[in-house]
């Protein structure tokens, strides 16, 4: 693994040249973390097929980086209009191993959901059944279009807004 990961990070250099000034220091902490962080990041790459190494800001200003799996990642294609659907959340909310999901919009645009502290998986699928009955026509079975997508809209308003208090955070 360590000659993999030679080969693969060797044409970059980590190092920094001038590390004097507070941003600099700061810069060569964050390349440190990433650089302890490469050989389980390879790792999970060859057994995975794909990894994702994000940034974790800590409360005391550090970086840090967590290690994603493909097995605890779903990129799905999406509008530009920045909603997750309520059936994205649902597949969060129900598999217990996955840590977020992100929808790629026009232009490269990036919509996530992630599982923060403070998530409980059965506090939030209390809350999403509650949602569902708050809107039973969103899913559009009914003969009246408009009323089914205004639902629609307004259960992933009421998502994006109200998931923080259930260890769901969205951004853009």
């Amino acid at each position: 693994m360590n000659k993999l990961c030679k080969a693969t990070f060797g044409e970059y250099d980590s190092g920094l040249q001038h590390t004097d000034s507070a941003k600099g220091k700061y810069l060569d902490c964050v390349r440190s973390a990433f650089d302890a962080c490469k050989t389980s990041f390879m790792t999970q790459a060859m057994i995975g097929g794909e990894a994702w190494a994000k940034p974790v800001p800590m409360p005391d200003g550090r970086l840090t980086w967590q290690i994603v799996g493909r097995d605890s990642i779903i990129i799905l294609g999406r509008d530009a209009s920045g909603i997750l659907s309520p059936e994205d959340i649902q597949q969060l909310i129900k598999r217990p191993q996955m840590q977020g999901i992100g929808a790629v919009g026009n232009a490269g645009a990036l919509f996530t959901c992630e599982k923060v502290f403070g998530y409980s998986q059965k506090n939030a699928e209390g809350w999403f059944k509650t949602l569902k009955k708050k809107y039973p026509l969103y899913k559009g079975e009914s003969g009246k279009i408009e009323d089914a997508l205004a639902q629609r809209i307004a259960f992933a308003e009421e998502l994006r807004r109200d998931g923080a208090k259930y260890g769901l955070v969205f951004s853009r």
